[in-house]
């Protein structure tokens, strides 16, 4: 297939490889160690805080409120500013209330309420960007890899944040878990120097010499050889206005639909993935946090393996391949909770094998989301997709709130009658995202970005 526009001189060098790694860092590794870490703390402070449920369910609500607010607001805002400051600024709120968060003062779950809704906010904003940015850098036959790379981050996060929680909070309690949050802060300063201004972005805004000059710089050639035809680009030097997101109907449904439904049991089985190992097993937290390790280690290989595949597959096959594999695996979960298989747990085996199917699709997800929007609303495309897939965070964690006895305080539970129910609500949900993948999502597989984006205006 014929490459046009930035696809033309777009490869694998080391400039590109630092943007990546950059990318990674601080767009899904420590911004969702900053984010899954309450998934811990609650397990660690609910019983001297005298939390219930319904108190816990609020600390994770304000996180996925503030995940809402940041991805449309980051969409929109680097459509109109541009993806490296957006994302620099999101950066600084998510690592700063970290930070404050570890100041609270000892029961007061409401102020650390209020500074989860601005992590959700600064990591929901950072996660909008990073993809549509490393997309719009990527070669090609390659986009795919790379742009699902960078989601890989998100279950080493979870890793990090299941190891320092089970290892070093005996040694530096909750509050320094917290402040390990704020790492990130540290990679400003590299942001700022290594990484670069989407070329694609500056073509929108008109700015030919400037995004020759960055193709340069990033590929290593001569940008006085570089020669950018606007005639590729579809959307050279053009406006527009959210409310024309709903001219494009099959990525809106594919990317709203598919993140709604993956964040509503994504997020949910992660976050109170550790609670139900509590409540299902009856072990402490800190044999939780130790079991869930291996969840999150499942759930990486899992996006490694289909990241790997996606370029060679194709998004679609990938998609509903994955989501019908978590479908199964979390049915069962929940029905069979209570089996053992001699003396392990059922439950616990099929949690890991779903895992592993459900974070498969986040590379699905990140990379259609990335690619199916036309450049000049990419990012709002894209962001305003993640953003409405954060109500399912909202949506799933009343749900389970509900379900499991908002007047329950955390602690050991030999048996918890709502967990089927939790899992058949995960199953549907999953279901839902094969249907998408299946019927309505588009094939970007080899495709440059300016051929993609002239399929969807001609729609």
């Amino acid at each position: 297939m014929e490459l046009k526009g930035i696809d033309k001189y777009a490869r694998y060098t080391s400039r590109l490889w630092v943007l990546l790694v950059l990318a990674l860092l601080v767009g899904s590794f420590f911004n969702f160690f900053d984010f899954f870490i309450i998934g811990f703390i609650n397990t660690f402070i609910s019983k001297p805080w005298h939390l219930t449920v319904g108190d816990s369910a609020w600390l994770i609500l304000a996180s996925a409120i503030g995940l809402v607010v940041g991805g449309f607001v980051a969409g929109r805002l680097m459509d109109s500013y541009g993806r490296k400051k957006i994302l620099i600024t999101m950066v600084a709120v998510y690592a700063v209330f970290s930070i404050l968060s570890g100041t609270i003062p000892t029961g007061d779950w409401q102020l650390l309420a209020f500074y989860r809704f601005f992590i959700g906010l600064g990591v929901g904003g950072s996660f909008a960007i990073v993809f549509p940015y490393v997309a719009e850098f990527a070669p090609a036959d390659k986009r795919g890899l790379l742009v699902g790379l960078v989601v890989v981050g998100t279950p080493v996060g979870t890793l990090l944040a299941s190891l320092t929680s089970a290892y070093l909070e005996p040694i530096i309690g909750f509050r320094g878990l917290l402040y390990l949050g704020g790492i990130p802060l540290i990679l400003i300063p590299l942001l700022i120097f290594f990484t670069y201004e989407s070329p694609r972005w500056l073509i929108t805004k008109g700015r030919i010499d400037d995004a020759k000059k960055v193709v340069g710089k990033v590929y290593k050639m001569d940008p006085n050889k570089v020669e950018i035809d606007v005639k590729d680009f579809a959307s050279y030097n053009k406006k527009t206005k959210w409310r024309e997101l709903f001219k494009y109907p099959r990525p809106l449904a594919t990317t709203w639909i598919i993140s709604f439904t993956l964040q509503s049991v994504s997020y949910n089985f992660t976050i109170w993935g550790p609670a139900l190992l509590v409540f299902v097993l009856g072990i402490s937290a800190h044999q939780a946090s130790y079991l869930f390790i291996f969840v999150s280690i499942s759930g990486l290989f899992g996006r490694i393996i289909f990241d790997m595949l996606l370029d060679k597959i194709g998004r679609r096959f990938a998609g509903f391949f994955t989501s019908m594999g978590a479908v199964i695996f979390l049915v069962l979960a929940g029905v069979l909770h209570s089996y053992l298989i001699g003396s392990v747990s059922l439950f616990y085996i099929l949690a890991l094998i779903s895992y592993f199917f459900l974070d498969a699709n986040w590379p699905v997800l990140t990379v259609v989301g990335s690619e199916a929007w036309p450049q000049e609303i990419r990012g709002s495309g894209w962001g305003s997709g993640y953003g409405f897939g954060a109500l399912g965070k909202i949506l799933g964690t009343i749900i389970i709130a509900l379900l499991i006895g908002v007047g329950l305080t955390i602690s050991p539970k030999p048996k918890l009658a709502g967990v089927i129910p939790v899992f058949i609500f995960f199953g549907v949900m999953m279901f839902i995202a094969f249907l998408v993948f299946l019927f309505i999502a588009p094939e970007g597989k080899g495709k440059s970005l300016e051929v993609i984006e002239k399929e969807q205006v001609g729609e």
